[in-house]
């Protein structure tokens, strides 16, 4: 089920494939009793594979889903539960984003305030301490380093996820405009 989520939302697979892979399973694990959205995507996808023009397409597929119980409200509906799971989705991934980068980088920011006082203090200090004041320098540079690099993963992964989420959104946003226009 989640390779066809996944064709749903992202069928040129241009998205990051861990983001898409977290909001597939979201959508998955959400999945509602009988025919609803997704499926109806699908159905409309199946058609839009026979070269049909999209408002055939959507009228089609509704008229098909029609006969297993689908209404207009209960696609709207249904589209709305994917859309509240997405959010939340966005929700939890943003607190860990914060949770990761309070681990990774702030936890690194205060080693390295730690280890600048460190080094005034044993600057006061007579020469034997200098090999002390070398040793926390080295550390405060690599901290540096590390603290660019963690960042930088941290961007880029939420860069990634939040092109996913808003692809997933607009897709889905674009179909209930769709299906509210046409049926």
């Amino acid at each position: 089920m989640n390779q066809n989520i996944k064709q749903l939302f992202d069928p040129e697979d241009k998205l990051d494939p861990r983001s898409v892979e977290f909001l597939t399973n979201a959508l998955a694990s959400s999945s509602q009793q009988g025919f609803d959205y997704l499926k109806f995507k699908s159905s409309l996808q199946q058609l839009k594979a026979l070269n049909m023009d999209q408002v055939t397409a959507v009228k089609s597929a509704y008229a098909t889903a029609g006969t297993v119980g689908l209404s207009k409200d209960r696609l709207i509906h249904s589209s709305e539960h994917y859309r509240k799971v997405l959010m939340q989705e966005k929700e939890q991934f943003e607190a860990a984003m914060r949770s990761q980068l309070e681990k990774r980088v702030s936890n690194k920011e205060d080693e390295t305030e730690y280890l600048k006082e460190k080094i005034i203090e044993y600057k006061q200090k007579i020469k034997e301490l200098q090999e002390n004041i070398a040793s926390y320098e080295s550390k405060v540079n690599s901290a540096d380093e590390a603290i660019e690099q963690e960042k930088e993963k941290i961007r880029s992964t939420q860069e990634k996820f939040v092109d996913a989420h808003g692809a997933f959104i607009k897709a889905l946003d674009e179909d209930v405009r769709l299906f509210k226009e046409i049926l």
